[in-house]
């Protein structure tokens, strides 16, 4: 096996930090039910989704304007692999900054989401 197609090297290869919006996000998921990994915890090619929903099979990209602004075609590229290659579903969800209620209108918008797709129990 080619050490450049390990999950540890492409995972050493991308952007190390943890957004607050990433975490807080994620807490308030979890806080709801909602069965999710944080970033750290799955990888795919040369992405890993700021949260992955393992029984939908559903990654969430939460793009904050100073970071994915410039590199936007590149992500959308990757982003199509995962459905197409991967069967996976992509949310991406941009914000402006950090802020309490940008945190609560993103966690709404995934769970009305996963309420139209999958019912009254997203959770499961």
């Amino acid at each position: 096996m080619n050490v450049q197609d390990t999950w540890e090297y492409r995972k050493s290869r991308m952007q190390s930090a943890i957004s607050r919006m990433d975490e807080a996000v994620y807490i308030e998921l979890q806080k709801r039910g909602i069965n999710c990994m944080f970033q750290r915890e799955f990888c795919v090619q040369s992405t890993i989704p700021d949260i992955y929903i393992p029984s939908k099979r559903i990654a969430i990209y939460l793009d904050g304007e100073k970071v994915h602004a410039k590199r936007k075609d590149r992500d959308e590229s990757l982003r199509e692999l995962l459905t197409k290659r991967y069967g996976i579903k992509v949310l991406s969800i941009p914000y402006r900054q950090f802020s309490k209620k940008e945190v609560e209108r993103i966690v709404n918008e995934i769970s009305t989401y996963l309420r139209r797709k999958y019912g009254e129990n997203p959770t499961s």
